[in-house]
């Protein structure tokens, strides 16, 4: 099991709001394709940062929005006639009270309904 990568557009959107860790070793080039550097000495920001993209995973995005925005993004699971479904709902924290963002509609796995959660709490900040 391993956390799933974010896509190229969700990534370049969170670099573009400030999130600026690079994690790992995968990254993405300037045409959106996914690489990985074989050394941990060769990373990403050895290879300059205006070609190349850190690939940091789901998780840790929406770590950084929860600490640094108070934006909560929560993927559940529904039933309906025995057939799973995901959607996400997006919650913006403020003092004692929650502000539902934005929800969604179905999606057929859950880090697609995070996915796309975690690209519609970035369009906020």
């Amino acid at each position: 099991m391993k956390d799933e990568i974010l896509k190229f557009k969700t990534a370049k959107l969170a670099k573009a709001k400030g999130f600026s860790c690079a994690f790992g070793n995968n990254y993405y080039n300037k045409k959106g394709e996914l690489s990985f550097c074989q050394t941990y000495s060769y990373s990403w920001h050895n290879l300059g940062e205006k070609n190349y993209l850190p690939a940091n995973t789901q998780s840790l995005l929406q770590k950084w929005l929860r600490e640094k925005h108070n934006i909560h993004v929560e993927t559940k699971l529904a039933n309906q006639q025995n057939k799973r479904s995901y959607f996400y709902n997006v919650n913006k924290w403020d003092k004692h009270r929650s502000s539902l963002l934005s929800t969604s509609k179905r999606f057929s796995s859950y880090e697609d309904a995070l996915e796309e959660g975690l690209l519609k709490a970035l369009k906020t900040l």
